[in-house]
């Protein structure tokens, strides 16, 4: 596998850690299973090379099938470290992958602009919280552990993986949805997150014929 995909597909679910906070918080573990992340990741290396064998296409965005399988491997390892509740069902999966490009495209056409400064913050917070913060709870080690891992299969250091374009441009993505949804609790277009999601699933309904999944 090419290690610029690599590095694409470790970044695609740094949104998860605050998933996986909750979870473990409200576990109580006391033991971080280190080598059950080792090992999903170990399985996550032996994915098959087909970096560019498209999965899902939709209108301005395309998600490959390593992508979509990487979105999956780190779902479970989220549950094995969780144990909450049933794993999405693939179709709920592509659900997912597919509203958040349609969301970052609408939030786009509408005008919504990050500037390098913004990311360049985001990311300086990012790693200050998982570097600096003095946490030595369960869920900032079993997260600390997970970003170590992720770093590394990407065969970067810690260094160049922050500054990477694919780092970035997740994060542009991430602070362009967050744009989109103050925007739109400003204008009174909508009172909650609840919302927003509803809306977001209103965006992928009127676009869902416009998706193909390849299998």
């Amino acid at each position: 596998m090419r290690k610029s995909y690599k590095l694409s597909m470790v970044v695609l679910s740094i949104a998860l850690l605050i998933s996986l906070t909750t979870i473990i918080s409200a576990e109580s573990k006391s033991i971080v299973p280190v080598e059950t992340i080792k090992n999903k990741f170990s399985e996550i290396k032996e994915i098959t090379n087909h970096a560019d064998e498209i999965f899902i296409v939709g209108p301005d965005f395309s998600i490959t099938n390593d992508r979509y399988v990487f979105f999956k491997k780190n779902l479970e390892l989220i549950h094995e470290i969780g144990h909450n509740g049933p794993l999405m069902t693939e179709n709920e999966m592509i659900r997912a992958l597919s509203k958040k490009e349609l969301v970052f495209h609408y939030a786009q056409n509408q005008g919504i602009k990050v500037s390098e400064q913004e990311i360049n913050d985001a990311i300086a917070e990012q790693k200050r919280k998982l570097y600096e913060v003095p946490d030595t709870s369960d869920s900032a080690e079993v997260i600390r552990e997970i970003m170590k891992q992720r770093i590394a299969i990407t065969g970067l250091n810690s260094e160049e993986f922050w500054k990477s374009d694919f780092t970035r441009n997740e994060y542009l993505k991430s602070i362009t949805i967050g744009k989109l949804y103050s925007e739109m609790l400003a204008d009174k277009k909508m009172k909650s997150y609840e919302d927003f999601d509803a809306f977001q699933n209103r965006l992928y309904d009127e676009n869902v014929s416009k998706i193909q999944i390849f299998k």
